[in-house]
C-alpha cells in the first residue's frame, strides 16, 4: 500500500505553486539579486574559481542572519559567470549546447534500440542536472559533479560507438594523390528490435 503524507503534499504544492509567504521567505532571490553587481565587477575574466564567498560578503543582502553566509550562489549558471567571466560563462554555454545537440542527433539518426536507450538515459539524467544546477550549486559537490562526469562520458562513449556502426570513408592525401579506405566497419547489430525515436518519449523522459 503506498501510503500519502499531506506534509510532503503541501511541501510540494508550495515549491511548483507558490504562495507570497513562501516567495518572501525564499532567500535565493535575495541572494541573486545582490551577486549580480558582482559580473560588473569583473566582466571580461571573472573574480577566479572559487573565490564567490569571498566576493559576495560585501554585498551581503539585509535579509541574512548575523551568523549566516552564503559559500555558493545556489545558481551554478550565476556562480560561473561571477567567477569565470562572460567569455569563459559563454563558452561553457556552447559546450553544454553542442553535447545536448550531439546526443540528440545519435537519439534521432541511429535505430538501434540498446544504444539509443543508454544514449537517450544519459542525454536525460545530464539534463537533470543542468535544471536543478539554475536552483542550487550541484557542480560544487564533488560527488555531484563526478556522477555527472561519469553520465556524461558513459553516454559519449555510447553515442560514438552507436556513431561507428556506419562504415565511414576517410579520404587521405599520400604523395599527392587522393585515396580513400574504409576505416571503420558497420558492427552487428546489438538487438533486433525495431525503435523509431519521438519527441514525446524525449519529452516524457526528460520530465521523469
Amino acid at each position: 500500500v503506498i501510503g500519502f503524507s499531506p506534509i510532503a503534499h503541501r511541501t510540494l504544492l508550495n515549491s511548483f505553486l507558490p504562495d507570497k509567504e513562501t516567495v518572501s521567505r525564499e532567500i535565493r532571490f535575495s541572494l541573486w539579486r545582490s551577486a549580480l553587481p558582482l559580473v560588473k565587477e569583473s566582466p571580461f575574466f571573472g573574480s577566479g574559481l572559487g573565490t564567490f564567498e569571498f566576493v559576495f560578503a560585501p554585498h551581503r543582502p539585509p535579509e541574512f542572519g548575523q551568523n549566516q553566509d552564503a559559500y555558493h550562489a545556489h545558481n551554478d549558471y550565476l556562480e560561473w559567470l561571477i567567477e569565470m567571466g562572460i567569455p569563459a560563462f559563454i563558452v561553457a554555454l556552447w559546450g553544454i549546447a553542442r553535447f545536448c545537440r550531439a546526443m540528440l542527433r545519435i537519439y534521432f539518426e541511429h535505430d538501434d534500440p540498446v544504444l539509443t536507450s543508454l544514449v537517450l538515459g544519459g542525454l536525460c539524467g545530464c539534463i537533470a542536472i543542468f535544471a536543478h544546477s539554475f536552483v542550487d550549486f550541484n557542480m560544487q559537490i564533488p560527488a555531484n559533479a563526478v556522477l555527472f562526469f561519469v553520465i556524461a562520458a558513459l553516454t559519449t562513449a555510447a553515442a560514438d560507438f552507436a556513431a561507428s556502426g556506419r562504415k565511414k570513408i576517410r579520404k587521405s592525401r599520400r604523395n599527392g594523390q587522393t585515396r580513400s579506405r574504409e576505416v571503420v566497419s558497420a558492427p552487428e547489430d546489438l538487438s533486433t528490435g525495431q525503435f523509431r525515436a519521438r519527441w514525446g518519449f524525449l519529452a516524457i523522459c526528460a520530465a521523469i
